[in-house]
């Protein structure tokens, strides 16, 4: 679990808590602050496991990518000279 499912579950319940209080007080005001920490909190959890979900693909894209046998591949480089001058600003 990283940090973002962690916070997003603790406002989710802070959320669905306040919600609650919010209709048992009948505060339509504490009601929907509660309605959108909660909604905070699940797009938070959703964050977190979509950052899990892309450190598991790299982590297994690496480790395919070092189990997989490279072909050797050789080639040959032939270098050029080339003759340059050097102009002086005037």
């Amino acid at each position: 679990m990283n940090r973002d499912k962690a916070k997003g579950a603790v406002n989710e319940a802070v959320g669905k808590a306040q919600r609650k209080i919010g209709k048992m007080t009948g505060s339509e005001k504490t009601e929907a602050k509660g309605a959108i920490r909660q909604a905070k909190g699940n797009l938070q959890q959703a964050k977190g496991t979509v950052k899990d979900a892309a450190k598991s693909l790299v982590r297994s894209a690496r480790a395919s990518a070092n189990s997989t046998p490279r072909a050797k591949v050789t080639t040959r480089t032939t270098t050029t000279r080339v003759k340059t001058t050097r102009t002086r600003p005037v």
